[in-house]
């Protein structure tokens, strides 16, 4: 299954499509994806101190697993 979203952080709105792992088994379901996104996308510059010997690289990477149980 693909996903189109807008995803918001701190006040900045980049739109993503992903793919996500959907599964129905016994009422319940289940859902995994994993994407990368640049601190650019958010109108962020990756952390840096000491000259860049402390910093965060790109990309950032989000990941969710969801379960739903029904009733």
């Amino acid at each position: 299954m693909t996903v189109e979203e807008s995803m918001t952080v701190r006040g900045r709105s980049a739109n993503v499509t992903l793919p996500v792992q959907f599964e129905v088994s016994d009422g319940n379901f289940y859902a995994q994806a994993s994407f990368d996104m640049n601190h650019a996308s958010f109108g962020m510059t990756p952390y840096t101190a000491f000259a860049g010997a402390v910093r965060n690289d790109d990309p950032l990477r989000f990941t969710f697993d969801l379960m739903g149980i029904g009733n």
